[in-house]
């Protein structure tokens, strides 16, 4: 009779201890999968937020850079080309990009505002663009 009452208490232990093991189990795999979950969403943000960062600070250098090739005539067309982008740059961020944007963007103005445009123009905006493509690459993640 010991030997029977052992025997059913040992199958019962055991039916118990797998019972338990694999709720317990299913418990951490339920945690690791919202915890994977989780990371991919995030993942996806950064990316999503990266590429709108890329296509804001492309719209801007692409402005800035057509603001020299264009005629006396389109040139404020192209002006209100760079003062959107610049806009939405800022709104895109981050804080380090928008400042030496803004910093570029003066230096623009600087360079067309005048009567004719200074020799050493493409010089004196050497050091506000560096800065600009130098915190947009950062922001990117693309550091040289």
């Amino acid at each position: 009779m010991t030997i029977v009452l052992t025997g059913v208490f040992a199958l019962l232990a055991s039916i118990a201890g797998g019972w338990f093991g694999a709720r317990q189990g299913g418990k951490i795999q339920a945690k690791a999968n919202l915890r994977i979950a989780a990371e991919t969403r995030e993942e996806q943000r950064h990316k999503d937020s990266r590429e709108v960062r890329l296509r804001m600070y492309t719209e801007f250098v692409e402005a800035a850079t057509l603001l020299a090739r264009v005629a006396e005539d389109d040139r404020k067309v192209v002006e209100q080309k760079l003062e959107h982008a610049l806009s939405m740059l800022i709104l895109v961020g981050p804080e380090e990009v928008a400042r030496a944007a803004k910093g570029y963007a003066r230096g623009l103005a600087w360079a067309y505002g005048q009567e004719e445009l200074p020799a050493d123009y493409e010089a004196a905006l050497w050091p506000v663009e560096g800065e600009f493509l130098t915190a947009a690459q950062r922001a990117l993640g693309i550091e040289q």
